[in-house]
């Protein structure tokens, strides 16, 4: 296996071809198949995603320079992993349905998801080190 130092150095090197929105779109689609099978077959864990995440996703990371390396950073850190510790924290219960919602951010503010279960719903900032949690209770 190579270290990722070494690889980091070999992309910067070797010139790959540029990916357009409408591939990085596939394979925001492709992660988030993953990310879904992943706490299903872990947890038992069903995650609903809107129809229209994978463009959500692309129009607020898309960057050509970069190609699809904050994929996998976007996806497993920020969604898949706050999940995972809320799984692990008991915040909800295994074996049950989630929703997911994504909101743009602007020039002022940073791109939220929410995640809504059956007993709470909470809320996030994409891009904050630790994933600031606001936890709200359902009645």
């Amino acid at each position: 296996w190579l270290q990722d130092d070494w690889i980091n150095r070999l992309t910067e090197i070797i010139p790959f071809k540029v990916l357009d929105r409408e591939a990085m779109k596939r394979i925001y689609g492709l992660r988030l198949k993953k990310m879904q099978n992943n706490l299903n077959d872990t947890f038992g864990l069903s995650v609903h995603l809107p129809s229209s995440l994978e463009a959500d996703l692309t129009a607020q990371f898309y960057n050509p320079l970069q190609g699809a390396r904050f994929v996998d950073y976007t996806v497993g850190h920020w969604i898949e992993d706050s999940l995972r510790r809320r799984l692990i924290g008991k915040e909800i219960a295994p074996n049950s349905e989630v929703a997911l919602k994504f909101q743009r951010g602007t020039e002022r503010e940073k791109p939220q998801i929410t995640i809504n279960g059956p007993h709470s719903s909470f809320s996030f900032s994409v891009g904050d080190p630790q994933c600031s949690v606001k936890r709200r209770h359902l009645r």
